[in-house]
């Protein structure tokens, strides 16, 4: 279950399952039912509906976590040794 926090500043933070997404701000735009995500005041897309600012929510929580160098967002996130290069031969 997601969920749209209260305000803090200016935007708002969002949870997946009760754990906070990193580094996003997500506002509603009441005129146009639109929503706003921005990472890390950076970066954003802007959603036509909850549904679609859910699933924006869910990917954006993931490569943040993977990012981090966690298997995925949430409750069964763990630390992941980074490997890199695979089998590439020189």
């Amino acid at each position: 279950m997601n969920a749209v926090l209260p305000p803090f500043d200016e935007g708002q933070h969002a949870t997946i399952d009760g754990y906070l997404v990193a580094r996003i701000r997500v506002s509603e735009h009441f005129e146009s039912g639109r929503w706003s995500l921005t990472l890390d005041d950076r970066f954003g897309v802007v959603a036509d509906n909850i549904e679609e600012l859910d699933r924006w929510l869910w990917l954006v929580a993931n490569a943040i976590a993977i990012g981090e160098g966690l298997s995925c967002h949430g409750k069964n996130s763990r630390k992941m040794s980074m490997i890199s290069g695979g089998n590439r031969s020189k």
